[in-house]
């Protein structure tokens, strides 16, 4: 609960993330440490989740090399 309370006073975005190699993106992103949470894949292309401000802003610098597009819901 605590824990719960403690990510909504840092903040949260909500993505979309597009491309033809999404294992290839989850897998960096575990490389990385880039925590996803509440993740649905919406398409065989599309997958939505939601994290922190701080990993969005690291998860920016290293998506050229997937070739996923992510955008702000």
């Amino acid at each position: 609960m605590i824990g719960r309370l403690w990510q909504l006073a840092r903040g949260q975005v909500r993505v979309r993330v597009t491309g033809a190699s999404l294992p290839r993106f989850l897998n960096l992103c575990a490389a990385h440490g880039i925590l996803l949470r509440r993740m649905e894949r919406t398409a065989w292309n599309e997958l939505h989740a939601t994290l922190s401000i701080r990993e969005f802003r690291a998860l920016r610098r290293h998506m050229g090399r997937t070739g996923c597009r992510v955008h702000i819901l």
